[in-house]
């Protein structure tokens, strides 16, 4: 029978970019909290008919 290859993010995160407080990691989490704050200002600016113009 063949192993379950699934994965949590947190595994994910933790086998390829190391634990919390690496270096590599910290790059990780900052760049994906950028990206979402970026996302968040783009939806709001769609939803009040806005350009960034």
């Amino acid at each position: 029978m063949k192993k379950n290859s699934l994965m949590t993010l947190e595994d994910f995160k933790e086998r390829h970019f190391g634990k919390v407080g690496t270096t590599k990691r910290d790059e990780l989490d900052a760049g994906y909290e950028n990206f979402r704050i970026g996302t968040m200002l783009q939806e709001a600016r769609l939803e009040k008919g806005l350009t960034q113009e």
